[in-house]
């Protein structure tokens, strides 16, 4: 059975493993409705206000970390450009007397998180993958969909299945198996066309909604 209304477990372990692989699924396969957490509709909450306060852009990364979900805290970005493509790295080290092990995330060699959990000994293997990147748009009314330095920079990042635009809607970009066939795209005309020629299945909807394809 093919679900075509995903729940956001669904939609998580999908693009995981897309991320993981690095090959993603004919768009038939695509569903035609995902669902966000509330945790993330909470975070896109957020940095929509704080756009609107002081008209900057903002980014987070959503990133699954030897299984766990974790959304890093927002980058301020310029009006126009807030830059998406970053390095992470994890570090796990074991304190013997606490019987702790530490988690240190980077991103750009700059420490973002800090955690600790129980346990004999620290992973041995590191599961770190890239699931997708929320970004805003200040002036969302003009600039209601992507644009072309999102798209470059989302085909630049081969691994990456999936990009998020808050702006006056909230948009969902996810990749199909032809996606990967394009380097770059022809920007003359329709944007969101231009997008669906390339095997970009591209989604839509309001905070707390569930995202509906275009098209």
């Amino acid at each position: 059975m093919i679900f075509k209304n995903w729940p956001f477990f669904l939609f998580r372990r999908k693009i995981t493993h897309w991320a993981e692989s690095g090959l993603f699924p004919p768009s038939y396969k695509l569903p035609v409705s995902v669902k966000l957490s509330r945790s993330l509709y909470k975070t896109i909450r957020e940095i929509k206000k704080n756009t609107a306060i002081d008209g900057s852009e903002r980014a987070v990364t959503v990133l699954d970390i030897d299984g766990l979900l974790l959304t890093t805290s927002a980058i301020i970005g310029e009006s126009e450009r807030v830059l998406l493509k970053h390095k992470f790295k994890v570090n796990y080290s074991y304190e013997r007397q606490t019987q702790r092990c530490f988690r240190e995330i980077y991103r750009d060699d700059r420490l973002i998180i800090k955690d600790y959990f129980m346990a004999k000994n620290p992973p041995r293997k590191i599961n770190l993958r890239v699931l997708f990147n929320i970004h805003t748009h200040p002036h969302g009314e003009l600039a209601n969909f992507f644009s072309k330095t999102d798209l470059e920079g989302f085909l630049g990042s081969q691994n990456v299945p999936a990009m998020v635009l808050v702006a006056s809607d909230i948009w969902l970009l996810l990749k199909s198996n032809k996606t990967q066939s394009f380097s770059s795209l022809d920007f003359s005309g329709s944007l969101i066309k231009k997008c669906q020629e390339a095997g970009f299945s591209i989604y839509k909807g309001k905070i707390g909604e569930r995202l509906r394809i275009v098209g």
